[in-house]
């Protein structure tokens, strides 16, 4: 029973972390006029064009909500459509000159504010957090068949910020 407990109350730790943080960071990205998902179709881009598919991959979304959000992004100069070479019927998103802009300045404020959260914990216990967090993403994927690791988003070097 208490053992259950501990569980139950572990579990709601990690859920209202992430709610506090989702809650901050929509906060920070709206003071830029994005939202989170346009953030994460900048971020996929910043590496190099990639075709709409390659991104709903890289998030785990599917094709109509990709296409809403590079409408979007597209429409406010963000990122612009090309086509693609080898396929002429495929379409590439590329970042624009103010979508990197854009993309490099709101990634900068969030991992200045991701770095001020985390000094409340040592070096060491950040690296733990990120080890327990991790095996545990990996545990339940298991339990309920593969799926990928969610809400890791690739840096500007095409990296991805949490890391093994």
């Amino acid at each position: 029973m208490a053992e259950a407990q501990n569980s139950a109350g572990v579990a709601d730790a990690v859920t209202s972390t992430y709610r506090i943080l989702l809650h901050k960071t929509e906060e920070l990205l709206s003071e830029e006029g994005v939202t989170l998902a346009q953030l994460q179709v900048l971020r996929c881009v910043a590496t190099g064009p990639l075709q709409m598919k390659g991104i709903g991959e890289k998030m785990l979304v599917t094709g109509p909500d990709i296409t809403g959000l590079v409408d979007r992004l597209e429409r406010r100069g963000y990122v612009k459509r090309i086509r693609n070479g080898r396929d002429r019927r495929a379409m590439v998103i590329e970042l624009t000159p103010e979508g990197r802009f854009l993309q490099r300045k709101v990634s900068s404020k969030y991992r200045d504010f991701v770095h001020n959260a985390l000094q409340v914990l040592t070096v060491d216990e950040q690296e733990e957090l990120q080890r327990a967090l991790l095996k545990l993403q990996d545990g339940m994927s298991a339990s309920r068949g593969r799926t990928p690791r969610m809400a890791v988003l690739p840096s500007e070097s095409g990296s991805t910020e949490l890391r093994r």
